[in-house]
Protein backbone atom coordinates (compact mmCIF):
# COMPACT_ATOMS: atom_id res chain seq x y z
CA UNK A 1 0.00 0.00 0.00
CA UNK A 2 1.43 3.37 -0.74
CA UNK A 3 1.78 6.64 1.32
CA UNK A 4 -0.34 9.61 0.82
CA UNK A 5 0.34 13.82 1.69
CA UNK A 6 -2.51 14.99 3.72
CA UNK A 7 -3.78 18.70 2.09
CA UNK A 8 -3.76 20.45 5.62
CA UNK A 9 -4.13 20.74 9.06
CA UNK A 10 -6.95 23.19 11.30
CA UNK A 11 -4.13 23.50 13.47
CA UNK A 12 -0.05 22.80 14.23
CA UNK A 13 -0.61 19.84 17.07
CA UNK A 14 2.49 18.28 17.78
CA UNK A 15 2.12 14.44 17.27
CA UNK A 16 4.34 11.85 15.91
CA UNK A 17 4.04 8.70 14.20
CA UNK A 18 4.24 6.69 17.47
CA UNK A 19 0.99 8.16 18.97
CA UNK A 20 -0.60 8.44 15.66
CA UNK A 21 -4.32 7.77 16.38
CA UNK A 22 -7.16 8.13 14.22
CA UNK A 23 -9.57 11.06 15.21
CA UNK A 24 -13.25 11.18 15.05
CA UNK A 25 -14.13 10.35 11.22
CA UNK A 26 -11.05 8.68 10.57
CA UNK A 27 -11.66 4.59 10.56
CA UNK A 28 -9.79 1.44 10.17
CA UNK A 29 -12.06 -1.28 8.09
CA UNK A 30 -11.03 -4.89 7.03
CA UNK A 31 -12.30 -5.47 3.64
CA UNK A 32 -13.74 -8.93 2.32
CA UNK A 33 -10.06 -9.90 1.67
CA UNK A 34 -9.14 -9.19 5.11
CA UNK A 35 -7.03 -5.85 3.95
CA UNK A 36 -7.05 -3.66 6.50
CA UNK A 37 -7.48 0.31 5.25
CA UNK A 38 -8.57 3.50 6.33
CA UNK A 39 -11.50 5.72 5.63
CA UNK A 40 -13.16 8.63 6.44
CA UNK A 41 -16.74 9.92 7.07
CA UNK A 42 -17.97 13.03 6.62
CA UNK A 43 -21.21 15.09 6.31
CA UNK A 44 -21.57 17.24 2.91
CA UNK A 45 -24.75 19.10 2.40
CA UNK A 46 -26.71 16.83 4.48
CA UNK A 47 -25.69 13.63 2.95
CA UNK A 48 -23.11 11.45 4.38
CA UNK A 49 -20.06 10.62 2.38
CA UNK A 50 -17.68 7.16 3.74
CA UNK A 51 -14.54 7.48 1.63
CA UNK A 52 -11.88 4.84 1.28
CA UNK A 53 -8.47 6.32 1.21
CA UNK A 54 -7.36 2.78 -0.12
CA UNK A 55 -3.84 2.71 2.06
CA UNK A 56 -3.07 0.73 4.95
CA UNK A 57 -3.36 2.17 8.76
CA UNK A 58 0.20 3.14 9.40
CA UNK A 59 1.14 5.44 11.67
CA UNK A 60 2.00 8.39 9.01
CA UNK A 61 -1.04 7.28 7.01
CA UNK A 62 -2.87 7.46 10.19
CA UNK A 63 -1.47 11.13 10.51
CA UNK A 64 -2.00 12.57 6.94
CA UNK A 65 -5.68 10.60 7.23
CA UNK A 66 -6.15 13.26 10.38
CA UNK A 67 -4.82 16.16 8.21
CA UNK A 68 -7.12 15.52 5.43
CA UNK A 69 -10.54 15.17 7.36
CA UNK A 70 -9.37 17.50 9.33
CA UNK A 71 -9.05 20.12 5.94
CA UNK A 72 -12.00 18.75 4.53
CA UNK A 73 -14.38 20.02 7.67
CA UNK A 74 -12.60 23.60 7.63
CA UNK A 75 -13.55 23.55 3.47
CA UNK A 76 -17.21 22.36 4.25
CA UNK A 77 -17.33 25.28 7.21
CA UNK A 78 -16.00 28.05 4.62
CA UNK A 79 -18.49 27.04 1.79
CA UNK A 80 -15.46 26.32 -0.23
CA UNK A 81 -15.19 22.13 -0.24
CA UNK A 82 -15.23 20.38 -3.78
CA UNK A 83 -15.18 16.42 -3.73
CA UNK A 84 -13.59 15.94 -6.64
CA UNK A 85 -10.79 18.26 -5.58
CA UNK A 86 -10.14 15.23 -2.99
CA UNK A 87 -11.33 11.83 -4.28
CA UNK A 88 -11.12 10.90 -7.95
CA UNK A 89 -14.13 9.45 -9.68
CA UNK A 90 -14.38 6.00 -8.60
CA UNK A 91 -15.40 3.97 -11.91
CA UNK A 92 -15.43 0.63 -9.69
CA UNK A 93 -18.32 1.98 -7.43
CA UNK A 94 -20.05 3.15 -10.24
CA UNK A 95 -19.98 -0.68 -11.60
CA UNK A 96 -21.17 -1.91 -7.71
CA UNK A 97 -24.18 0.34 -8.36
CA UNK A 98 -25.05 -1.27 -11.23
CA UNK A 99 -24.69 -4.71 -10.44
CA UNK A 100 -27.14 -7.20 -9.37
CA UNK A 101 -27.49 -8.44 -6.25
CA UNK A 102 -27.22 -12.01 -7.20
CA UNK A 103 -23.97 -11.23 -8.88
CA UNK A 104 -22.31 -9.96 -6.29
CA UNK A 105 -23.86 -12.39 -3.46
CA UNK A 106 -22.43 -15.29 -5.41
CA UNK A 107 -19.12 -13.71 -6.00
CA UNK A 108 -18.86 -13.45 -2.64
CA UNK A 109 -20.14 -16.74 -1.82
CA UNK A 110 -17.77 -18.33 -4.48
CA UNK A 111 -14.91 -16.05 -2.49
CA UNK A 112 -15.56 -17.90 0.96
CA UNK A 113 -15.35 -21.22 -0.35
CA UNK A 114 -12.34 -20.39 -2.13
CA UNK A 115 -10.94 -19.23 1.07
CA UNK A 116 -9.26 -21.62 3.87
CA UNK A 117 -9.44 -21.95 7.68
CA UNK A 118 -12.34 -20.37 9.65
CA UNK A 119 -12.70 -17.67 7.13
CA UNK A 120 -13.39 -19.98 4.34
CA UNK A 121 -16.48 -22.19 3.73
CA UNK A 122 -16.50 -25.93 3.40
CA UNK A 123 -18.05 -27.58 0.23
CA UNK A 124 -20.69 -29.11 1.78
CA UNK A 125 -21.50 -25.69 3.69
CA UNK A 126 -21.16 -23.72 0.30
CA UNK A 127 -23.78 -26.03 -0.90
CA UNK A 128 -26.11 -25.81 1.28
CA UNK A 129 -26.01 -22.10 1.14
CA UNK A 130 -26.03 -22.33 -2.52
CA UNK A 131 -29.61 -23.43 -2.45
CA UNK A 132 -30.93 -21.24 0.29
CA UNK A 133 -29.91 -18.56 -2.05
CA UNK A 134 -31.35 -20.31 -5.17
CA UNK A 135 -34.34 -20.87 -3.35
CA UNK A 136 -35.02 -17.91 -1.60
CA UNK A 137 -32.39 -14.66 -2.27
CA UNK A 138 -31.94 -15.24 -6.31
CA UNK A 139 -35.70 -14.83 -7.25
CA UNK A 140 -36.69 -12.39 -4.93
CA UNK A 141 -33.93 -9.79 -4.75
CA UNK A 142 -31.54 -10.89 -7.37
CA UNK A 143 -32.65 -8.68 -9.75
CA UNK A 144 -32.07 -5.49 -7.95
CA UNK A 145 -29.14 -3.59 -7.52
CA UNK A 146 -27.59 -2.34 -3.75
CA UNK A 147 -28.91 1.22 -4.55
CA UNK A 148 -32.32 -0.65 -5.59
CA UNK A 149 -32.89 -2.66 -2.76
CA UNK A 150 -35.22 -1.01 0.21
CA UNK A 151 -36.93 -2.28 3.38
CA UNK A 152 -40.17 -2.60 1.87
CA UNK A 153 -38.36 -5.37 -0.78
CA UNK A 154 -37.70 -7.13 2.72
CA UNK A 155 -40.68 -6.74 4.46
CA UNK A 156 -42.91 -7.94 1.62
CA UNK A 157 -40.86 -10.97 1.94
CA UNK A 158 -40.82 -11.53 5.03
CA UNK A 159 -44.90 -11.27 5.10
CA UNK A 160 -45.19 -14.03 2.88
CA UNK A 161 -42.66 -16.58 4.49
CA UNK A 162 -43.52 -19.41 7.17
CA UNK A 163 -39.88 -20.96 7.65
CA UNK A 164 -38.68 -19.88 11.52
CA UNK A 165 -36.80 -17.47 12.79
CA UNK A 166 -33.73 -19.28 12.92
CA UNK A 167 -33.84 -19.79 9.27
CA UNK A 168 -34.91 -16.43 8.56
CA UNK A 169 -31.23 -14.97 10.31
CA UNK A 170 -28.93 -18.04 7.89
CA UNK A 171 -31.10 -16.46 4.89
CA UNK A 172 -30.08 -13.20 6.44
CA UNK A 173 -26.56 -13.66 7.02
CA UNK A 174 -25.91 -14.59 2.86
CA UNK A 175 -27.26 -11.05 1.86
CA UNK A 176 -26.48 -8.98 4.74
CA UNK A 177 -22.68 -9.24 4.43
CA UNK A 178 -22.70 -7.68 0.56
CA UNK A 179 -25.19 -4.80 1.69
CA UNK A 180 -22.75 -3.82 4.73
CA UNK A 181 -19.65 -4.11 2.87
CA UNK A 182 -21.11 -1.82 0.08
CA UNK A 183 -22.63 0.45 2.86
CA UNK A 184 -18.52 0.76 3.94
CA UNK A 185 -17.30 1.28 0.27
CA UNK A 186 -19.66 4.23 0.04
CA UNK A 187 -21.81 2.62 -2.64
CA UNK A 188 -25.28 3.64 -0.35
CA UNK A 189 -25.42 5.59 2.19
CA UNK A 190 -27.00 3.17 4.49
CA UNK A 191 -28.46 0.02 5.27
CA UNK A 192 -31.40 -0.47 3.79
CA UNK A 193 -33.52 -2.67 6.40
CA UNK A 194 -31.66 -2.65 9.18
CA UNK A 195 -33.88 -1.05 11.29
CA UNK A 196 -35.92 -4.15 10.12
CA UNK A 197 -36.71 -7.10 12.64
CA UNK A 198 -36.59 -10.83 11.43
CA UNK A 199 -38.77 -11.55 14.83
CA UNK A 200 -41.58 -9.22 14.20
CA UNK A 201 -42.17 -11.36 10.87
CA UNK A 202 -40.92 -14.96 11.71
CA UNK A 203 -41.99 -17.24 14.32
CA UNK A 204 -39.81 -18.92 16.39
CA UNK A 205 -40.07 -22.64 17.98
CA UNK A 206 -40.64 -22.62 21.59
CA UNK A 207 -38.28 -23.81 23.89
CA UNK A 208 -40.77 -26.99 24.56
CA UNK A 209 -40.23 -27.44 21.09
CA UNK A 210 -36.55 -27.16 20.75
CA UNK A 211 -35.47 -29.17 23.91
CA UNK A 212 -37.73 -32.02 22.26
CA UNK A 213 -35.21 -32.43 19.71
CA UNK A 214 -32.55 -33.27 22.42
CA UNK A 215 -34.09 -36.84 23.54
CA UNK A 216 -31.11 -39.28 24.95
CA UNK A 217 -31.67 -43.00 26.04
CA UNK A 218 -31.41 -44.06 29.18
CA UNK A 219 -29.02 -46.70 31.15
CA UNK A 220 -31.96 -48.75 30.94
CA UNK A 221 -32.65 -48.30 27.25
CA UNK A 222 -28.82 -48.54 26.53
CA UNK A 223 -29.21 -51.92 28.28
CA UNK A 224 -31.99 -52.78 25.85
CA UNK A 225 -30.56 -51.86 22.73
CA UNK A 226 -27.13 -53.18 22.89
CA UNK A 227 -28.51 -56.59 24.32
CA UNK A 228 -30.74 -56.83 21.37
CA UNK A 229 -28.10 -56.01 18.98
CA UNK A 230 -26.69 -59.49 17.81
CA UNK A 231 -24.60 -58.51 15.33
CA UNK A 232 -21.01 -57.71 16.99
CA UNK A 233 -19.80 -54.62 14.59
CA UNK A 234 -22.96 -52.95 15.06
CA UNK A 235 -23.38 -53.55 18.53
CA UNK A 236 -19.50 -52.01 19.04
CA UNK A 237 -20.62 -48.91 17.08
CA UNK A 238 -23.76 -47.75 19.04
CA UNK A 239 -21.67 -48.72 22.29
CA UNK A 240 -18.85 -46.59 21.06
CA UNK A 241 -21.09 -43.69 20.04
CA UNK A 242 -23.15 -43.13 22.78
CA UNK A 243 -20.26 -43.57 25.34
CA UNK A 244 -17.72 -41.25 23.44
CA UNK A 245 -19.87 -38.50 22.77
CA UNK A 246 -18.70 -37.91 18.81
CA UNK A 247 -20.93 -36.62 16.38
CA UNK A 248 -22.32 -38.87 13.47
CA UNK A 249 -20.12 -37.86 10.84
CA UNK A 250 -16.85 -37.77 13.23
CA UNK A 251 -17.60 -41.44 14.38
CA UNK A 252 -17.78 -43.08 11.45
CA UNK A 253 -14.46 -42.35 10.20
CA UNK A 254 -12.53 -42.61 13.31
CA UNK A 255 -9.27 -44.72 12.19
CA UNK A 256 -6.92 -46.99 14.08
CA UNK A 257 -3.91 -44.88 13.78
CA UNK A 258 -6.18 -42.24 15.96
CA UNK A 259 -6.25 -44.50 19.08
CA UNK A 260 -3.58 -44.22 21.86
CA UNK A 261 -3.56 -47.41 23.56
CA UNK A 262 -1.32 -46.28 26.24
CA UNK A 263 -3.59 -43.16 27.13
CA UNK A 264 -7.18 -44.64 25.94
CA UNK A 265 -7.78 -41.35 24.17
CA UNK A 266 -8.58 -41.03 20.55
CA UNK A 267 -7.60 -37.98 18.27
CA UNK A 268 -10.79 -36.34 16.36
CA UNK A 269 -9.56 -34.77 13.14
CA UNK A 270 -11.79 -35.87 10.33
CA UNK A 271 -15.31 -35.97 9.72
CA UNK A 272 -17.89 -36.68 7.07
CA UNK A 273 -19.27 -33.93 4.88
CA UNK A 274 -21.86 -33.91 2.35
CA UNK A 275 -22.41 -32.33 -0.52
CA UNK A 276 -24.76 -33.29 -4.05
CA UNK A 277 -25.72 -36.41 -1.70
CA UNK A 278 -22.77 -37.40 -1.57
CA UNK A 279 -20.11 -38.25 1.15
CA UNK A 280 -16.63 -36.97 1.22
CA UNK A 281 -13.54 -36.66 3.92
CA UNK A 282 -13.30 -32.75 5.81
CA UNK A 283 -11.56 -31.63 8.76
CA UNK A 284 -13.80 -31.82 12.37
CA UNK A 285 -17.00 -29.17 12.20
CA UNK A 286 -15.02 -26.34 14.46
CA UNK A 287 -11.61 -26.91 12.39
CA UNK A 288 -9.69 -28.22 14.90
CA UNK A 289 -8.46 -31.28 16.72
CA UNK A 290 -9.46 -32.42 19.91
CA UNK A 291 -8.75 -35.41 22.07
CA UNK A 292 -11.12 -37.59 23.64
CA UNK A 293 -10.71 -39.44 26.76
CA UNK A 294 -12.65 -43.01 26.34
CA UNK A 295 -14.82 -44.22 29.25
CA UNK A 296 -14.62 -47.71 29.62
CA UNK A 297 -17.79 -48.72 28.10
CA UNK A 298 -16.38 -46.61 24.95
CA UNK A 299 -12.90 -48.10 25.59
CA UNK A 300 -14.56 -51.56 25.50
CA UNK A 301 -16.40 -51.47 22.54
CA UNK A 302 -13.31 -50.17 20.89
CA UNK A 303 -11.37 -53.21 21.95
CA UNK A 304 -14.12 -55.49 20.72
CA UNK A 305 -13.78 -54.14 17.43
CA UNK A 306 -10.33 -54.71 17.18
CA UNK A 307 -10.48 -58.36 15.84
CA UNK A 308 -12.87 -57.35 12.91
CA UNK A 309 -10.75 -54.03 11.69
CA UNK A 310 -7.44 -54.15 13.77
CA UNK A 311 -5.48 -55.90 11.00
CA UNK A 312 -6.68 -53.94 8.01
CA UNK A 313 -5.37 -50.32 9.62
CA UNK A 314 -7.97 -48.50 8.36
CA UNK A 315 -11.40 -47.41 9.51
CA UNK A 316 -12.70 -48.75 12.83
CA UNK A 317 -16.19 -49.01 11.57
CA UNK A 318 -17.03 -50.07 8.66
CA UNK A 319 -20.46 -51.47 7.22
CA UNK A 320 -21.68 -55.01 7.16
CA UNK A 321 -22.32 -55.16 4.13
CA UNK A 322 -21.48 -54.35 1.06
CA UNK A 323 -22.01 -50.17 -0.20
CA UNK A 324 -21.47 -50.86 -3.94
CA UNK A 325 -24.10 -48.26 -4.43
CA UNK A 326 -21.95 -45.56 -3.08
CA UNK A 327 -18.15 -47.44 -2.23
CA UNK A 328 -17.18 -45.74 0.89
CA UNK A 329 -14.68 -47.20 2.86
CA UNK A 330 -16.45 -45.54 6.02
CA UNK A 331 -20.77 -46.16 7.35
CA UNK A 332 -22.54 -43.90 4.99
CA UNK A 333 -24.85 -41.55 6.69
CA UNK A 334 -27.99 -43.93 5.51
CA UNK A 335 -26.42 -46.64 6.65
CA UNK A 336 -25.86 -45.66 10.47
CA UNK A 337 -29.43 -44.36 9.61
CA UNK A 338 -31.10 -47.11 9.04
CA UNK A 339 -29.24 -49.55 11.87
CA UNK A 340 -30.22 -47.01 14.66
CA UNK A 341 -33.71 -47.39 13.56
CA UNK A 342 -33.69 -50.88 13.28
CA UNK A 343 -31.92 -51.17 16.50
CA UNK A 344 -34.48 -48.97 18.53
CA UNK A 345 -37.56 -51.10 17.02
CA UNK A 346 -35.71 -54.45 17.80
CA UNK A 347 -35.30 -53.76 21.25
CA UNK A 348 -38.88 -52.09 21.31
CA UNK A 349 -37.20 -48.34 21.76
CA UNK A 350 -38.96 -45.40 21.27
CA UNK A 351 -37.83 -44.37 17.82
CA UNK A 352 -39.92 -41.60 16.64
CA UNK A 353 -37.87 -38.52 16.06
CA UNK A 354 -34.56 -40.36 17.93
CA UNK A 355 -32.12 -39.86 14.80
CA UNK A 356 -28.88 -41.27 15.56
CA UNK A 357 -27.28 -37.65 16.74
CA UNK A 358 -29.59 -39.11 20.01
CA UNK A 359 -26.14 -41.00 20.59
CA UNK A 360 -24.13 -37.53 21.60
CA UNK A 361 -26.96 -36.29 23.68
CA UNK A 362 -26.99 -39.41 25.77
CA UNK A 363 -23.12 -39.02 26.67
CA UNK A 364 -23.77 -35.37 27.43
CA UNK A 365 -26.46 -36.18 29.62
CA UNK A 366 -24.88 -39.16 31.22
CA UNK A 367 -22.04 -37.97 31.79
CA UNK A 368 -23.13 -33.87 33.37
CA UNK A 369 -25.63 -36.60 35.61
CA UNK A 370 -23.05 -38.56 36.97
CA UNK A 371 -21.18 -35.13 38.03
CA UNK A 372 -18.44 -35.36 35.08
CA UNK A 373 -17.02 -31.46 35.20
CA UNK A 374 -18.91 -29.38 32.03
CA UNK A 375 -15.46 -28.30 30.86
CA UNK A 376 -14.36 -31.84 30.42
CA UNK A 377 -17.72 -33.08 28.60
CA UNK A 378 -17.37 -30.00 26.42
CA UNK A 379 -13.78 -30.91 25.66
CA UNK A 380 -15.11 -34.21 24.62
CA UNK A 381 -18.42 -33.39 22.69
CA UNK A 382 -16.13 -30.31 21.32
CA UNK A 383 -18.97 -28.16 22.14
CA UNK A 384 -17.70 -24.16 22.09
CA UNK A 385 -18.50 -23.44 25.18
CA UNK A 386 -20.56 -24.09 28.42
CA UNK A 387 -23.41 -22.02 27.90
CA UNK A 388 -24.41 -24.45 25.10
CA UNK A 389 -24.29 -27.57 27.77
CA UNK A 390 -26.45 -25.69 30.34
CA UNK A 391 -28.85 -24.60 27.91
CA UNK A 392 -29.68 -27.90 26.18
CA UNK A 393 -28.92 -30.39 29.16
CA UNK A 394 -30.70 -28.71 31.85
CA UNK A 395 -32.12 -31.41 33.38
CA UNK A 396 -28.93 -33.62 33.73
CA UNK A 397 -27.36 -30.54 35.20
CA UNK A 398 -29.88 -30.44 37.92
CA UNK A 399 -29.53 -34.28 38.21
CA UNK A 400 -25.75 -33.71 38.74
CA UNK A 401 -26.15 -31.63 42.18
CA UNK A 402 -22.97 -32.11 44.32
CA UNK A 403 -21.77 -35.81 41.93
CA UNK A 404 -17.95 -35.92 41.41
CA UNK A 405 -17.15 -39.36 40.78
CA UNK A 406 -16.07 -41.51 37.51
CA UNK A 407 -18.98 -42.40 35.35
CA UNK A 408 -19.50 -46.66 35.93
CA UNK A 409 -22.07 -47.50 33.75
CA UNK A 410 -23.48 -50.83 36.04
CA UNK A 411 -23.61 -48.93 39.08
CA UNK A 412 -26.15 -46.28 36.74
CA UNK A 413 -27.91 -48.75 35.50
CA UNK A 414 -28.66 -50.58 38.69
CA UNK A 415 -29.69 -47.20 39.64
CA UNK A 416 -32.25 -46.30 36.79
CA UNK A 417 -33.95 -49.90 37.18
CA UNK A 418 -34.58 -49.08 41.17
CA UNK A 419 -35.73 -45.59 40.23
CA UNK A 420 -38.09 -46.77 37.30
CA UNK A 421 -39.38 -49.87 39.78
CA UNK A 422 -39.88 -46.54 42.63
CA UNK A 423 -41.83 -45.00 40.09
CA UNK A 424 -44.06 -47.99 38.99
CA UNK A 425 -45.23 -49.14 42.53
CA UNK A 426 -45.97 -44.92 43.18
CA UNK A 427 -48.26 -45.15 39.92
CA UNK A 428 -49.58 -48.56 41.19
Amino acid sequence: MGQFKGNGSMGRRQTTKENAQPIRGVTIRTTAAGTELIQLAFTYKGKRYRKSLNVSPTPQNILAANRRLEQIRLEIQMGSFQLEKHFEPNDELATLKKTPLRELIKERMDRKLRLTGRSGWEQSTYSERLKMFNLHIEPTFGHLTVTELTATHVKNWLKKKTFSLTYGQLLMSIMNPVIEEALADGVIDKHPYKHVKLADYLGQKTTKERKERIDPLSEVEISLLLDKTKDSQERNYLQFMLFSGLRMQEGAVIRWEDVDFKQRTITVCRAVGHDNNKEYLKSTKTGEERIVDLIPPAWEALMNQRKHTRLSAGFVFLPTYSRRDRGYEWPARTYIRSMWTRALNRAGIRSVNRSPKQTRHTFCSLMIAAGKPLTWVAQQAGHSSLAMLEKHYAKAVRLASNKHHDYDFSSALEEARRREEEDQQHLA
